[in-house]
């Protein structure tokens, strides 16, 4: 980890779904609830066991970086 953008896992290719528009007004992104953002994420499954950690370690951080702000 922490090797960004160097010593890449696997190529991937992401999709990323939008929120709703119905959600989109005048909302700020942090009131959208996490159910309606997501990223979809294909990668070969050779490398979905790294790429599961390396993720889920990114998405801890993440949290744990909002709650430190205490956004």
């Amino acid at each position: 980890m922490d090797r960004s953008p160097y010593a890449a896992i696997a190529p991937v290719t992401l999709l990323w779904h939008p929120v709703p528009k119905e959600l989109q007004s005048e909302q700020r992104i942090g009131s959208i609830p996490p159910e309606e953002r997501q990223v979809w994420v294909w990668v070969h499954p050779a490398a979905f066991g790294e790429t599961f950690l390396c993720l889920q370690t990114t998405c801890e951080r993440q949290v744990r970086h909002v709650i430190q702000l205490g956004l």
